[in-house]
């Protein structure tokens, strides 16, 4: 018995194995004809890519942000064992936003290593991590980002979140060193 559900164990995690890279395989089609999320930093830089992820992919019950008309990458990226983490410099159109708008905003995208994006969507790692973002952020006790776009779709996914180093008095920690 205990070998029958190691090997249905294991036949299970090779055909998520499969469905990873297959995502993936899917997702570099997809690129082609534009029906991909973002992969790079330079077209979440797009201003269109930019409004038709908040347009589509604001958490529910979240103020979207207004349209932007310019997004620039200053080159500022931060440390992961998994994601391109970097930020976003952004200039709205003309509004009267109901809130302060951000002046930059903190991207999440997959890494470019396949092995890794196949892993991470093997486990469901950053399906979690979405969810989280979309469903539960807005309701936990603590400080979190405010999320601006929680989006997945194939085996990529994309993150737009506050950028906490904006906020006056607010202390961040590094994964390293709250595992210190």
């Amino acid at each position: 018995m205990h070998s029958l559900k190691r090997w249905k164990g294991g036949l299970q995690l090779a055909a998520q194995t499969v469905g990873s890279f297959a995502r993936i395989g899917a997702d570099a089609v997809g690129e082609t004809f534009h029906s991909a999320l973002p992969r790079t930093a330079e077209q979440i830089a797009d201003p269109a890519v930019l409004n038709e992820l908040v347009r589509r992919y604001t958490p529910p019950g979240a103020t979207p942000l207004p349209r932007v008309q310019a997004v620039r990458l200053p080159g500022t990226q931060f440390e992961s064992s998994n994601c391109k983490n970097f930020l976003v410099e952004l200039e709205f159109e003309k509004t009267d936003a109901p809130f302060p708008l951000p002046r930059t905003a903190y991207v999440k995208l997959p890494c470019d290593e396949i092995a890794t994006r196949a892993f991470a969507n093997t486990l469901g790692f950053w399906a979690l991590e979405c969810a989280f973002c979309e469903r539960v952020a807005q309701r936990v006790p603590i400080r979190v980002p405010r999320v601006y776009v929680s989006a997945r779709r194939g085996a990529r996914f994309v993150l737009l979140l506050e950028n906490l180093h904006e906020i006056p008095g607010v202390e961040l920690f590094l994964n390293r060193d709250m595992a210190a």
